[in-house]
C-alpha cells in the first residue's frame, strides 16, 4: 500500500494513518475506552531543526502533523476536532509557517492561548531534531556481500491541555535497508511516507516520543 501524504482533515489522516497501521502490520490499541470522554486534539504544526535540503518540502511537514495525531489519538485520550474550515484553514497555514522556520518555536503560554482561539481541548506540536545515515558494508575475507543503510531519527513531540502543564519527550527511529535510497519520496503533491526509510524511522521516532509520554 502506497501512503499519499496530502493535506487532509484531521477525519480523513486519522482514517488514512489508520490504514497505515493495519497494512504494516502494526498493532492498533483495541482497549477499553477511558471513562471520560476523549480531548479534542489539534496539532499546530512541526518545527523543521534538521538543515537537509531533503527535508524541507512542505508535504514531510504534514505527514509529520498526521503522524503526531495519530499516535495521540491510539492513547485513547484524544479526539481529532470538528471538520470547521474556518479552523482548519488556519491549522494548515500555522503547520506550513512552522515548517517553513517562518513562525517562533510554539511556548507553553502560546499553546495554551492558541488552544482557546482553536476551540480545542488541548494543541499538539514537534520538532524533528537529528537525521542521520551511516553505511556499512558486510561479507567475509574481503568479499562484500552489499551494503546496508541506516537511518536515524529524532523527534520530539509536545502536549498542552487547557489549564493544564505542558508535557513533552524524544524519540528515536531507525530503519536499515540495501538500498541506496533512503530519502522521501516526493512526486507532484504527493509523499510516499511508509516507501521509504527515512519515513519509516520518522513514523518509529513518533510513536516512541508518544509512548514516551505515558499518556492514559
Amino acid at each position: 500500500m502506497r501512503r499519499m501524504v496530502k493535506r487532509l482533515t484531521p477525519a480523513a489522516a486519522l482514517c488514512a494513518a489508520f490504514a497505515l497501521c493495519l497494512c504494516a502490520g502494526w498493532p492498533v490499541m483495541a482497549d477499553e475506552p477511558p471513562s471520560a470522554p476523549a480531548l479534542s486534539l489539534t496539532v499546530i504544526g512541526v518545527k523543521n531543526e534538521i538543515k537537509d535540503p531533503q527535508w524541507e518540502n512542505q508535504l514531510i511537514g504534514t505527514g509529520i502533523s498526521n503522524l503526531v495525531l495519530q499516535a495521540l489519538y491510539e492513547t485513547g485520550r484524544y479526539r481529532p476536532i470538528e471538520d470547521n474550515p474556518e479552523i482548519l484553514a488556519e491549522v494548515d497555514r500555522m503547520v506550513a509557517l512552522q515548517w517553513a522556520g517562518e513562525s517562533p518555536p510554539v511556548e507553553e503560554a502560546d499553546a495554551e492561548r492558541l488552544a482557546g482561539e482553536l476551540k480545542t481541548d488541548a494543541v499538539a506540536w514537534a520538532r524533528t531534531i537529528r537525521f542521520s545515515t551511516s553505511r556499512r558494508r558486510g561479507g567475509i575475507g574481503g568479499v562484500f556481500s552489499g551494503a546496508k543503510t541506516t537511518v536515524t531519527v529524532d523527534v520530539e513531540v509536545f502536549v498542552k491541555e487547557k489549564g493544564r502543564p505542558q508535557i513533552s519527550a524524544r524519540g528515536r527511529g531507525r530503519s536499515t535497508t540495501n538500498s541506496t535510497g533512503v530519502f522521501f519520496q516526493i512526486r507532484k503533491d504527493q509523499v510516499y511516507f511508509d516507501q521509504t526509510t527515512v519515513g519509516k524511522a520518522t513514523q518509529e521516532a513518533v510513536y516512541t516520543a508518544v509512548k514516551e509520554m505515558k499518556i492514559k
